[in-house]
């Protein structure tokens, strides 16, 4: 192939070599955690509708629905996955929540947290 530069001051190829739009996939499968769900036949962690593994455990993006979508498809499901979190959380998630990080952080007795009085 020679490389000429035309009158613009432009890099002209001499020689063209016909092509076809090539696209190769490797394939995704997400990583196995010890003692969470898995499927091995999906390669990925089965949820529930909401992205939730197990309670206070989620996925999301390629871990949830498996290598499809790009960044317009997970963005998204991150955030729907966020507000199903708050949601959660905001419900209690049978758990104890600030009050106990404070006991568990601090012992007995009464501490100001994240700008909160707690006792």
């Amino acid at each position: 192939m020679h490389t000429s530069i035309n009158a613009t001051n432009r890099p002209v190829n001499d020689e063209r070599k016909p092509t076809t739009p090539n696209s190769a996939c490797i394939g995704y499968r997400t990583a196995e955690i010890p003692g969470v769900n898995w499927s091995d036949k999906l390669g990925r962690f089965p949820t529930d509708d909401a992205g939730r593994i197990a309670p206070a455990l989620y996925a999301s993006g390629w871990a949830r629905r498996g290598p499809s979508g790009t960044i317009g498809t997970n963005r998204p499901d991150g955030f729907a996955i966020a507000e199903k979190i708050a949601e959660d959380i905001g419900a209690g998630g049978g758990k104890p929540g600030r009050p106990a990080l404070a006991q568990g952080l601090f012992g007995e007795g009464e501490i100001a947290l994240f700008g909160q009085l707690h006792q």
